[in-house]
């Protein structure tokens, strides 16, 4: 429900972010956020995660196509940028093994952000 709540705040949140990327190089880009997820809180590093993954299925495909074609390649390429991102399989709670990760490792989650956010813009205007 909370998720719900601030979704639409997120979302804005997201794509200004997104867009303030848009005029810096892809490196340039990615240092930056490096260094704003640094200073972000888990719960906001979390979001941040969520909403990358959610926008893909706003792309103009049928819901069939994102779940068994878009995200598999996404999730199979999450091992280029997140060599640590936990897997399912791991023992114990996946929110907490993926709230480490992203505090151990947040050179990965920027890297993974960056190609998400890559990725939906290929998609996007591929689309069109």
């Amino acid at each position: 429900m909370i998720l719900r709540k601030y979704s639409a705040f997120l979302f804005t949140a997201l794509i200004t972010l997104m867009i303030s990327f848009l005029s810096l190089n892809p490196a340039e880009a990615e240092n930056r956020l490096k260094e704003r997820i640094k200073s972000m809180t888990i719960e906001d590093r979390n979001d941040l995660l969520v909403n990358a993954h959610q926008k893909f299925f706003q792309l103009p495909y049928s819901g069939e196509k994102i779940s068994n074609e878009i995200m598999p390649v996404v999730t199979a390429k999450r091992q280029n940028y997140a060599p640590n991102f936990p897997e399912r399989s791991e023992a114990g709670d996946p929110t907490e093994n993926i709230h480490k990760w992203m505090i151990e490792y947040p050179e990965e989650l920027a890297a993974y952000i960056t190609y998400l956010n890559d990725k939906f813009r290929e998609l996007e205007e591929s689309a069109r």
